[in-house]
């Protein structure tokens, strides 16, 4: 039981630092995406466009942060629910 539970505690943490990483990553990952897509259509660029989708982009941040940490959260809980009722059972 122990070493399950250390083995599923590696694996969120490991889960945990993936998801650190795409938060750093997914923003600018984003806007290079976008303004390629949208000059690949045949749109130009100008300095306004990019600064107004660039403060779009800084609004979205934040929910494409939370959205990897919601999964995150309803793993560990879906794994260590259970467990965790039945060690505190035992008390």
């Amino acid at each position: 039981m122990i070493l399950f539970i250390v083995s599923v505690s590696r694996r969120y943490s490991i889960a945990v630092s993936m998801s650190g990483a795409l938060y750093t990553a997914i923003p600018l990952l984003v806007s290079i995406l976008t303004f390629t897509s949208y000059i690949a259509l045949g749109n130009t660029l100008d300095v306004a466009t990019a600064l107004t989708s660039l403060a779009l982009f800084d609004l979205l941040r934040f929910p494409l942060f939370m959205l990897p940490q919601v999964i995150n959260h309803a793993y560990f809980y879906t794994l260590f629910g259970d467990d965790a009722i039945k060690m505190l059972s035992n008390f």
